[in-house]
């Protein structure tokens, strides 16, 4: 419509401009468009009307254009209105628009870089409105609407930079009430706004509904609230206030020389719903709220303050004129979180004679706050988590060198729960040498991350006889221990060890401890009865996870009962998971991950045999070659199969490994009724009497094992659940299935087999199927029914997939994919019409430099062609029994 005077110029008869079942019209980027509607059109012809937007009409003079003779005080023109009410009505760059000529009742208003008083009656009943780059306004009431707009719910207002305050009441014309039902007020980059209301007592029931106040870059404001303004805040819930340079205090009144100061007789609860208090880089403010007006804030839950660099305190209570110094109790009953940072000049949380208790406190950070000295918080939530500088706020900083009694000497006997973020200026975390014995009883949760400390717990062996052992024992009641990123760390107890007990720890997580050798004795280890996940990743000095035996401790005691997960991941130093001592088995472990070890030598020192009856998955990834003693066994049909294997072990230049022939021996001597599984530098993987052991095995990957002559060895007389198997770099391996597992493997979807040297055969003939073989030499089927991929690569000595004079089916391929298999004799071809690939391998079908393999055999079952059309044959073919 660009160059239009006006959208109804091409119709004759206004009569005739109905638009009955308009529901949204929008105007946008008209540049000659000087009115939009007629006086007789509008607004009947719209009844149903509920979306007005115009936009960018830099031409628009009015919305709706007189008839010849009629004035702007006309009260034909004044009462003028849409049928029902608009649900939205935008405005947005139309400088020139001077009048409406209609009123329009409305849901939403907005108006951008428009004149408020142009649109004087548009938003009389609106709950909702927007104004941004308002021009030429210097208030909201009464200069741009007069009638307090006391339906108004919610108000945003930005960058209206000539706007000054919402109400201005010294003209002496305003209403009575004002913004009496605003919930909603949102003030960014108002860079003239002065002050909430102009003059020193502002209009009946102002802001007395307002829930959520949220005021950005309002570079003039000094005050926000008056007291007489802050004792009608019975509903606020949320203020959040930022980017106020000039902002001095959040609640004053004017002093009688006209100075400011804080007032201190504000009635109890005045901000009973108070809820979040967030202030940024407001740097002029010295103080966040008077101690007075805290005692009315049962609901605050949240206090967050950043970047204030004057502030001093967070409650404050100041001299008064006759020099009387306060001091008391502050309560906060719904303080959960407590967030300080960039606050050079802070001192403390509360004047000095005050104390604060916070029964709820859950959470407490504190960073660049280097002038506080205390913050006197004596009561604290049971489960607690300090950040930063925050180990502080109990006492003097000096003195901080330990948690435990230093900073929290009143009650931490009561703590469920303890994090402790960034405390870089501790030694340790509990001093037994000045704490008494039955300290932190009922702690459930520990975790320490990014601290400083070299041990944990720091015990004196003098404070305790050994002989009594009367007095209560350290972390009884103790379930999880998370230690994160404690680059000083070597000791988590220092000093003897018998009043340690946790006998309740379930879970233990240490990460990035770089000076820690080990992890605890076994007098403490003897007491983890409980425990169920060990988890350890990333420490360099580690040597081993638990120490040596001492003198009056049984060898062969069964420690850890219950122990489910064990994860060790990057360890360059662990030469033993466990010690010899833990000989007797881990009757509850699942899962084991070890990965990136290089000087591992085994699962338990100097012991090849590892009872592990309910292990379920086992990944050993980046070991060492001379990986050697790790044999798990389970008895037959009394134990949880496998279900995942990984194991891939990492050579190491010059070293000289062996196979381990002396095991080997050992297990033929065993009882028939278990199954073994050898892992290291073993010719054989799986030592089977039946394959109740592999019977739900769904995953196996097989890398470097360089002495591997046989995954598995013995009769098999269960189905498994085999779905994917990856065999690489295994270079003693001749072949990977005996042809009479073939049938027990009816899942196998994936094989992927690589860089093994000497392998000759995928399928090669067994005992029983040789013997089998003997008579008429019949064609036979072997069928594998959900094989989906087929990868093989770098296998220079493989000659077959399957056995000569096999027919192999596999009607669910995918892909296939055979690369520098040079010596390859098997054929495969595909039926186009079933999308079936066949394989045959032919013995009379020799390869030589003349006529060798394909260097690349490759098919998926989108390309069907990319193998040769499968032609049946008339011979006779006895499936695979």
């Amino acid at each position: 419509m660009e160059g239009d005077e006006k959208i109804s110029s091409s119709i004759n008869s206004h009569n005739s401009l109905c638009f009955p079942n308009l529901r949204e019209l929008y105007i946008g980027n008209c540049c000659g468009l000087v009115y939009i509607f007629p006086t007789l059109m509008a607004p009947q012809g719209l009844p149903l009307l509920e979306t007005l937007a115009i936009h960018r009409c830099p031409q628009l003079k009015q919305v709706i254009r007189p008839k010849e003779g009629r004035v702007e005080n006309d009260v034909v023109l004044q009462q003028l209105q849409f049928s029902k009410p608009l649900m939205q009505f935008s405005v947005s760059a139309c400088p020139l628009l001077t009048d409406s000529f209609v009123h329009l009742d409305v849901e939403k208003a907005c108006f951008k870089e428009v004149r408020l008083s142009t649109f004087k009656e548009s938003f009389s009943s609106a709950k909702h409105l927007e104004v941004h780059y308002a021009i030429e306004d210097h208030n909201l009431v009464p200069d741009a609407k007069g009638d307090g707009l006391n339906g108004l719910t919610s108000l945003q207002l930005r960058d209206c930079k000539d706007l000054e305050c919402l109400v201005d009441i010294t003209t002496g014309n305003g209403p009575i009430f004002v913004f009496t039902n605003l919930k909603r007020l949102s003030l960014e980059d108002m860079f003239g706004f002065e002050t909430l209301c102009k003059g020193h007592h502002p209009p009946q029931g102002f802001l007395q509904s307002l829930k959520v106040v949220n005021i950005k870059g309002c570079r003039k404001l000094e005050i926000l609230f008056s007291p007489s303004v802050t004792q009608g805040l019975v509903f606020l819930e949320e203020l959040m206030i930022e980017f106020c340079r000039e902002l001095r205090t959040l609640f004053s009144v004017m002093a009688n020389d006209g100075g400011i100061r804080s007032d201190s007789c504000f009635p109890p609860f005045c901000l009973p719903k108070l809820k979040t208090l967030y202030i940024r880089l407001c740097s002029k403010l010295e103080y966040v709220l008077p101690i007075t007006l805290a005692l009315g804030l049962p609901a605050l839950a949240s206090i967050s303050v950043f970047g204030c660099d004057e502030l001093k305190h967070v409650f404050s209570m100041p001299k008064e004129q006759d020099g009387v110094e306060h001091h008391g109790i502050m309560l906060l009953p719904s303080l959960q979180y407590l967030r300080l940072s960039g606050l050079e000049n802070l001192t403390s949380f509360v004047p000095e004679n005050f104390f604060v208790k916070a029964p709820a406190l859950k959470s407490l950070e504190a960073y660049e706050c280097p002038k506080v000295m205390n913050f006197h918080i004596q009561q604290v939530n049971k489960q607690l988590t300090l950040k930063g500088n925050g180990l502080y706020v109990f006492k003097e900083l000096s003195c901080n060198t330990n948690l435990i009694p230093d900073v929290h000497s009143r009650h931490p006997d009561g703590l469920t729960s303890l994090d402790i973020y960034h405390w870089w200026g501790g030694e340790c975390l509990v001093d037994k040498s000045q704490a008494k014995m039955g300290i932190l009883q009922n702690l459930k949760d520990l975790r320490v991350s990014y601290s400083g400390m070299s041990e944990v717990f720091r015990i004196d062996e003098g404070l305790y006889n050994r002989e009594e052992n009367q007095a209560p024992q350290l972390l009884l009641n103790l379930e999880q221990l998370q230690l994160k990123r404690l680059p000083y760390l070597r000791r988590i107890v220092q000093g003897p060890t018998h009043c340690v007990n946790l006998q309740s720890l379930k879970v233990l997580e240490i990460t990035h401890c770089n000076k820690l050798t080990s992890i605890f004795s076994i007098s403490v280890v003897q007491t983890l009865r409980s425990l169920e996940e060990l988890k350890i990743h990333d420490c360099d000095k580690l040597k081993s996870v638990l120490m040596e035996l001492e003198t009056d401790t049984e060898p062969n005691k069964l420690c850890l009962p219950n122990l489910k997960t064990v994860e060790i991941v990057k360890c360059p130093s662990l030469e033993y998971v466990f010690p010899l001592a833990l000989t007797q088995g881990f009757p509850c472990l699942q899962k084991v991950q070890l990965v990136k070890l290089r000087n591992v030598r085994g699962f338990v020192a100097g012991n090849n045999f590892v009872q592990a009856p309910a292990l379920e998955i086992l990944i050993i990834k980046e070991l060492c070659s001379a990986f050697t003693n790790f044999v798990f066994q389970k008895e037959v049909n009394k134990c949880d199969p496998l279900k995942e294997l990984t194991f891939c072990t990492k050579s190491i230049d010059g070293e000289d490994v062996e196979p381990c022939n002396m095991v080997n021996t050992r297990l033929r001597q065993r009882s028939t009724n278990f199954e073994y599984m050898t892992l290291g530098n073993f010719e054989q993987l799986f030592q089977l009497q039946g394959a109740y052991f592999i019977s739900n095995l769904e995953k196996m990957q097989l890398s470097n094992m360089i002495w591997l002559r046989d995954i598995w060895k013995g009769p098999i007389h269960f189905e498994t659940n085999l779905r994917e198997l990856a065999v690489y770099d295994s270079n003693c391996l001749t072949y990977i299935f005996p042809a009479t597992f073939i049938p027990h493997f009816p899942h196998l979807s994936i094989l992927k087999i690589k860089a093994c040297e000497n392998l000759k055969q995928i399928i090669a003939n067994d005992d029983i199927s040789t013997s089998s073989s003997q008579g008429p030499q019949l064609e036979k089927k072997m069928v594998f029914p959900h094989v989906k991929q087929i990868i093989l690569e770098n296998l220079p000595r493989l000659e077959s997939f399957g056995l000569a004079g096999y027919h192999m089916e596999f009607p669910c391929l995918d892909l296939l994919d055979v690369k520098q298999c040079f010596k390859m004799i098997t054929s495969f071809t595909v039926d186009y019409l079933t999308l079936t690939v066949h394989a045959k391998s032919d013995e009379a079908s020799q390869l030589d430099d003349f006529n060798p393999s394909p260097e690349v055999i490759f098919w998926e079952k989108r390309r069907p062609t990319l193998l040769p059309q499968y032609v049946e044959e008339a011979d006779k073919v006895s499936p695979l029994k």
